[in-house]
């Protein structure tokens, strides 16, 4: 029986104006966008802000000791090394900035940067984001699921496959990209499969959802569909060992 082909990469809009967080201090802001695995960030300093002073102070830090990658978007800063070299970056520069440096707006204009390195750790203690999210979700299988992983979880589900690490590719099982996250396949011995502990799968929109569960069922895959929660479109199935698998979008 012929299936649909893999699903289209989603394409996921943001705007700093509706940040995922916005860390506020004086003088300044610093907001954040997370998309692709990655935290993207937005500075806007206004004349007269000093690292050292309206961050750092604080933070109890004299020195900024995040690494920065990113770009100036208007205005004029410094960075202040702790040898002593003063650099300053204005409009269209691209820079790399290492730990232990102090920054300043130069001139009277508002200074403005995206950071595409270090946005996740900057203006903040360390230790209240020891936690960044999820790296992986493990399902657990029988010996010998690769075969029917690739088709469920590839053709059908049109997720990527992973390469494994070579030390543990001699185990068995599979690898997939899911959205910034991963679904790992683990072989057990001893295989029972969950019914009731499940991974919820998010999806672009109630469009993807229905494409999908169109997908499944064509393959053969019994679906059910579930209406509890008003403000979501999800249904339920379950992967070919049995494993409860729940698909979600807002509405």
């Amino acid at each position: 029986m012929s299936v649909a082909g893999p699903v289209a990469l989603d394409v996921v809009l943001k705007r700093f104006d509706q940040p995922d967080e916005a860390r506020v201090f004086e003088k300044g802001r610093f907001e954040t966008v997370r998309l692709g695995g990655m935290t993207i960030g937005r500075a806007t300093y206004e004349p007269g802000w000093k690292w050292s002073v309206h961050v750092g102070r604080a933070l109890g830090q004299e020195l900024c000791e995040v690494e920065h990658v990113g770009m100036v978007v208007s205005g004029c800063a410094t960075a202040a090394m702790r040898d002593g070299r003063v650099i300053e970056m204005r409009a269209g520069d691209v820079f790399y900035i290492g730990p232990g440096h102090d920054s300043w707006v130069v001139g009277d204009v508002s200074y403005v940067s995206l950071h595409f390195m270090g946005a996740d750790d900057y203006a903040q203690h360390r230790s209240t984001r020891a936690f960044l999210g999820i790296d992986h979700v493990q399902l657990a299988a029988p010996p010998g699921c690769e075969v029917e992983a690739r088709r469920f979880f590839g053709e059908w589900m049109g997720l990527e496959e992973l390469p494994k690490p070579a030390p543990l590719s001699a185990r068995g099982g599979l690898w997939f990209q899911c959205g910034a996250q991963q679904i790992h396949i683990g072989v057990e011995k001893d295989f029972r499969a969950a019914k009731k502990a499940h991974p919820a799968l998010r999806l672009r929109d109630e469009g993807a959802i229905e494409a999908l569960k169109a997908r499944l069922r064509a393959a053969g895959v019994p679906t059910r569909d579930d209406q509890e929660i008003a403000s979501a479109a999800r249904f339920f199935a379950e992967d070919p060992w049995g494993n409860r698998l729940e698909f979600v979008a807002k509405r």
